[in-house]
């Protein structure tokens, strides 16, 4: 991962847990959503802003520009995967209110 800098900074430091804020916020408005069209539009958005990060990562120009393309794109990663469950859930039919029967069954 020598040219993606923000998958290789995700595995190799502290960054994941930006990813695992930016999956979370991703499930919530996802799951507010509640439609598959705009889930995956999301999960376009999150993966366009960190190719954008990624491709800023390449050409920064100073330490501050690179600390907040690393943060972004992280989140953005995190985010697209949270859209991309959620859409999955979507699809599935798992909504709320079976996921409360289901937890309150057990």
């Amino acid at each position: 991962m020598e040219y993606l800098f923000i998958l290789d900074g995700l595995f190799k430091s502290d960054f994941a847990i930006f990813a695992i804020g930016g999956f979370f916020i991703a499930l919530i408005v996802g799951w507010l959503m509640k439609s598959v069209k705009k889930s995956l539009i999301s999960a376009g958005v999150a993966f366009a802003i960190a190719v954008i990060g990624e491709v800023i990562l390449h050409f920064a120009w100073n330490m501050g520009v690179e600390f907040i393309g690393m943060i972004v794109g992280t989140v953005a990663i995190g985010c697209c995967v949270g859209f991309l469950i959620t859409a999955l859930f979507a699809v599935l039919g798992i909504g709320y209110d079976k996921l409360v029967s289901a937890i309150k069954r057990n």
